[in-house]
This record gives C-alpha cells, sequence and structure tokens, in this order.
C-alpha cells in the first residue's frame, strides 16, 4: 500500500477544512456550547465531575460529525473531481480513509481544546485523571466511529444536506438503542442494548476500561468504513 499517497491525500483534506468557513463556524459554536455547559453546571452548581461535560459533548458531536462529514464524498461528486481523485496513485480505501482520518484528526483537536476544563478543574479542586483520561478515551472512540458513519453517509448521495441528514439519522439511531432496549426488554432489549454507543460508552465515562467496550467501537469503525468502500466502489462501477 502506497501510504505517502494516503498522507499526501490527507493532508489536503485538512487544509482544505482549514481554509473552509464551516469548520470554524462549527469549531466556535462547539466550543461556545461546552464552555458555556461547564460554567452553567460545573462551576454554577459547585459540581466538578467532569463526567457531565463528557456525556455533553457527546451529544453535541451527534449534531457537529454529520455537518463536517457531509461534505467527505458527497462534494467530490457534486463538483464531478471523485473520478479524477481516483485516477491518482491511490486506491478508493485510501481515498476514504484518508478523508476519514482528516475529519477525525481535527475532532481530537476540538477535544483536545476541551481539556483546559480539566486543567482549570484540577486549579480550584480536584481531577481523578485516570478516570477523566478512559472517560477521555471513550468520547474519542464516540468521535471516530461517528466519523465513519458520517463517511459512509457521504457516499450515499451527491447531495450535502441529504448526507447530513442520513448521517444525523443514523447516528441518533445508534444513540437511542438504549432507550429503545428499555422499551422492549427481554433477549431483544438485551440486544439492542449491546449495540447502544451509550450503553457502550457509559463504562469508559465511569472511569472504566472495558476491552468488549473498545471491540465494539473498533467494529463499529471498521464495519462502517467498509460500506463506505464498498458503496463508492459500487457507484463507481456501475458509472
Amino acid at each position: 500500500m502506497r501510504w505517502h499517497g494516503l498522507w499526501a491525500l490527507w493532508r489536503k483534506d485538512v487544509a482544505s477544512f482549514l481554509l473552509s468557513p464551516l469548520w470554524w463556524v462549527v469549531a466556535a459554536v462547539f466550543l461556545a456550547l461546552t464552555g458555556w455547559y461547564y460554567l452553567a453546571i460545573v462551576v454554577s452548581v459547585q459540581a466538578p465531575d467532569l463526567r457531565f461535560l463528557l456525556d455533553h459533548i457527546v451529544v453535541l458531536l451527534l449534531f457537529v460529525v454529520p455537518v463536517l462529514t457531509m461534505r467527505l464524498w458527497a462534494e467530490e461528486q457534486q463538483r464531478g473531481t471523485a473520478e479524477l481523485l481516483l485516477t491518482a496513485p491511490v486506491t478508493i480505501t485510501q481515498a476514504l480513509l484518508a478523508k476519514f482520518l482528516a475529519v477525525l484528526t481535527l475532532l481530537t483537536v476540538l477535544l483536545l481544546v476541551t481539556g483546559v476544563y480539566a486543567v482549570v478543574t484540577e486549579i480550584y479542586g480536584r481531577v481523578e485523571w485516570p478516570a477523566l483520561l478512559v472517560g477521555y478515551l471513550g468520547v474519542w472512540l464516540v468521535a471516530a466511529a461517528f466519523a465513519a458513519v458520517g463517511l459512509f453517509a457521504s457516499s450515499l448521495s451527491d447531495s450535502q444536506v441529504i448526507a447530513a441528514v442520513a448521517g444525523f439519522g443514523i447516528l441518533l439511531g445508534l444513540y437511542m438503542l438504549d432507550w429503545a432496549a428499555g422499551s422492549v426488554g427481554g433477549t431483544a432489549g438485551d440486544i439492542l442494548r449491546a449495540a447502544s454507543v451509550w450503553q457502550n460508552l457509559s463504562d469508559f465515562v465511569n472511569g472504566v476500561l472495558d476491552t468488549r467496550r473498545l471491540v465494539y467501537f473498533l467494529t463499529l469503525i471498521f464495519a462502517f468504513l467498509f460500506l463506505a468502500v464498498r458503496n463508492v466502489e459500487r457507484r463507481t462501477w456501475a458509472a
């Protein structure tokens, strides 16, 4: 695999995001809302438990990730540059993986910036750093899984709006499986609960590193990346 081609595309996609006003607007809104939540809950209510902040960040990612990922492949199709991209010395897998890593890089930056709240909390109180780092690992895995879902949604249509709506719908469904499990109950409920993003995230947020939860998120990431690659291949061959 010619990795230099993948990294060249990664740099190109990251630069494209950084030159886009959309990225700066999304980043500003995301950080403003997390800052407001930190002040409103952690400071005002004097509850220095940053698990509440992590839960809030995941909810924001439900909205932020589809907006960032809607353009990944839909824009290439819309502009007619998808065929040109695929004639470059890279495979479809490499091209899509570069786009996935570009979005994940930017999401990682956003998560790192929110780490300032932990530093502030440590100054005025006490932070359980091992538990918090496990929690952040869980949120990062959620961001990666959401990015893979968003990439798949972007491969479904030439329309960025449709890609954003489809991505949000899939993510919301994965997030709400735990609620559905409570209503269904029984074996079906257990299956839905096991497939729920929220259920698998909860251990991380509570500072528990469970390899089963880790495998769940890695499987989710791989599955949607695989679906995205297969979908683009199908559309390419059909054309």
